[in-house]
């Protein structure tokens, strides 16, 4: 290209990037500048400039491959400045779709990169600052205090008032998710006023509604009113569309309390649309669940289900985030070796047909001579450019069997999990031998499941010759489900087997007291702060006297005696971290030959289905068994099944389902 020609290329990319409005008709001129850009810091801006527009859209792939080829580039040339500037925008995208564990190495990089090249107290704190959010959304508050101190104090020691007011403002939120709310108080306002005095509208809309949320949680409602409407007037100014997002979801949120579900309603569906838009899995999954439960009040079924599955959805997508990490990376090197291919091979095209203009003037030049090397250049050309071609297709060929090996490798591992799953789980011929007149339904939603059963044989004191003996048997519901809730049902079965097998324990309240600390000591080993845990439904039977013992947790029992159906309360707490746990109780049942004792966990009941589209609950669901409790065993597993089929029809199943139903 000519001098004059690539000066005014260049003039028009830099007008681009500070004028073009955020649209993908702006990406598609930043890519048109960028095959024209000979200077590296001028591409590594473009390919940023394209990130962002894709970031702000919520195309969060494309924004990773635009911001993944700017950080190559700049590693390439050694431009510290921008590693480290694009390995902190990547943690920023990480943390706003909740891919904490990814955000926070983005991050502890950037901070090794800034200790070693540039050595910036600021950059420091700013990104001690982002690390003390993520703590602070794993409620992580110990952790959480420590970055946002160090940042508190590198911005005093700077005398940086903006930033200053924007992280007291962080520092009162994680005070206010860890529930003391005087504290947040103290912080928030003095934020407020800090961000005021520095005219910081985009720090103050978020410290309001920081306000907001906290006069709901302290119930005054007038004040977390006021709060909110002000932020999000703010936020509608500004165009800030990811915490207008966040402000009506805290608005819809306050109404739903208050009963005025029409108001919740306008600001729910606002803030999903909005999350939906730009991919804020969190806010999908918190105003999915609002919006779910609002529509099942109002009678209005069929919304309530397509909520609940987007709220499920977004919330399997949380659970799921570190194999979902996995695959995603995957798919994204897939994608940009491709996309490098096909640059490459345009690169190619372009570079032969620059080569062609010139033989072809050449041959105007010389129409005899140049007419003659003119062809046989152009055959060459053609010759190399078939080659390359069919080597770039073959390179691609590879790609996709690659990627679909590692699909494979997925789809094997999974199904391998389920084998040892399956080898957790007694045996149903086991089952049927110490308990002949049983059923067994289990219907896990995915290859592997959180939902699992479990039993344990004593034999009674005089060993055989008794004639009877201790069976313990139990419905249990893991976190989650798929692979997730698997490997919690992992845990959960080897403390329940400890329990009994080490500790010698039978009374099912106290197994599941020993059981529940046995699970917390595992899961504090880990650095997270996991909230994983197990509801379950657990009955020891002497099938000598008959005698029953129960304990449950958030899983109740149904009995049927003499023809009438009852019910056992579960104590309303997990075998997990709960606030104020307490000794689960043992209830005790003399039953009488031929009542029949029914454990499950709660899938069947929470299937949508039948002709509008309702839940079974659990009413319809005590009904059915009621009705059929005099048949065989193995027919109520049957009738169960076909009932469950025909309300579910062309629906998918949403849950794990599980019911164990014993004659004594």
């Amino acid at each position: 290209m000519k001098g004059p020609v690539r000066y005014i290329a260049l003039l028009f990319a830099f007008i681009t990037i500070l004028f073009a409005h955020s649209s993908y008709s702006q990406v598609d001129s930043l890519k048109k500048v960028l095959t024209v850009t000979k200077s590296d810091t001028g591409k590594i801006n473009i390919l940023n400039k394209i990130g962002e527009v894709y970031d702000d859209k919520g195309a969060y792939r494309l924004a990773i491959d635009a911001y993944n080829k700017a950080l190559s580039l700049s590693v390439a040339v050694k431009d510290y400045k921008n590693v480290l500037n694009g390995h902190i925008r990547m943690g920023n995208l990480y943390s706003r779709q909740s891919i904490y564990s990814s955000a926070l190495e983005e991050y502890l990089t950037a901070i090794k990169i800034n200790e070693d090249h540039l050595r910036s107290e600021r950059i420091t704190a700013i990104i001690s600052e982002n690390i003390g959010n993520i703590y602070t959304e794993e409620n992580d508050t110990l952790r959480g205090k420590k970055f946002y101190t160090d940042a508190l104090n590198i911005f005093e020691k700077l005398n940086d008032q903006g930033r200053n007011a924007i992280l007291l403002g962080n520092i009162g939120n994680m005070y206010m998710r860890a529930g003391d709310y005087k504290k947040a108080d103290t912080y928030l306002q003095d934020a407020a006023e800090k961000l005021v005095k520095a005219n910081d509208a985009e720090g103050l809309a978020l410290c309001y509604t920081n306000l907001g949320d906290l006069s709901a949680r302290t119930k005054e409602y007038s004040n977390a009113f006021e709060y909110y409407q002000k932020a999000l007037q703010m936020q509608e100014e500004s165009g800030d569309s990811e915490r207008q997002a966040i402000t009506l979801s805290g608005i819809s949120s306050l109404y739903f309390q208050l009963g005025d579900y029409k108001r919740s309603e306008d600001a729910g569906v606002k803030s999903f649309e909005i999350a939906k838009n730009i991919n804020l899995v969190k806010i999908l999954r918190d105003e999915g669940k609002v919006l779910s439960d609002l529509y099942e009040k109002s009678n209005q079924p069929g919304r309530a289900y397509l909520y609940y599955k987007q709220y499920v959805k977004a919330k399997d997508s949380m659970d799921n985030k570190m194999m979902a990490e996995r695959i995603t990376r995957d798919e994204l090197n897939y994608e940009f070796d491709q996309q490098k291919q096909a640059e490459q091979l345009q690169d190619e095209k372009r570079e032969a047909l620059n080569e062609a203009n010139a033989h072809h003037q050449k041959v105007i030049l010389i129409i005899s001579i140049g007419g003659l090397i003119l062809v046989l250049l152009l055959t060459i050309l053609l010759l190399k450019n078939f080659l390359r071609v069919r080597s770039s297709n073959k390179i691609i060929t590879e790609q996709k069997a690659l990627v679909e090996e590692k699909n494979k490798d997925i789809l094997d591992s999974i199904n391998y999990a389920k084998r040892l799953q399956d080898a957790i789980l007694p045996p149903l011929h086991l089952v049927k031998q110490n308990l002949p007149d049983s059923f067994l339904f289990y219907k896990p939603k995915d290859i592997v499941a959180g939902d699992f059963y479990w039993m344990w044989r004593d034999v009674l004191p005089n060993g055989e010759d008794s004639g009877g003996a201790l069976i313990l048997i139990a419905a249990a519901d893991c976190t989650g489900h798929g692979v997730p809730g698997a490997m919690v049902s992992v845990v959960c079965s080897n403390a329940l087997n400890r329990t009994v097998k080490e500790f010698h324990i039978t009374e099912p309240g106290k197994i599941l007291d020993k059981v529940r600390e046995m699970v917390l000591e595992t899961f504090e080993k880990s650095e997270g702060n996991i909230q994983d845990g197990m509801d379950i439904s657990l009955c020891s039977i002497n099938t000598k006297t008959r005698d029953v013992q129960w304990s449950g947790a958030f899983n109740s029992l149904l009995y049927i005696h003499k023809g009438e159906l009852k019910e056992v309360p579960a104590d309303k707490q997990p075998i997990g971290k709960s606030d104020n746990a307490k000794p689960f109780n043992t209830h005790n049942l003399n039953l009488q030959k031929g009542d029949t004792l029914y454990l499950f966990t709660d899938g069947y009941a929470d299937q949508f289905g039948g002709p509008k589209g309702k839940k079974f609950k659990y009413k319809q669901l005590e009904e059915l068994l009621l009705a059929n409790a005099a048949k065989p065993m193995d027919e109520q597993k049957k009738i169960l099944a076909d009932t469950l089929q025909t309300w579910k029809g062309s629906l998918e199943q949403v849950d794990d389902i599980l019911i164990i139903g014993i004659r004594v």
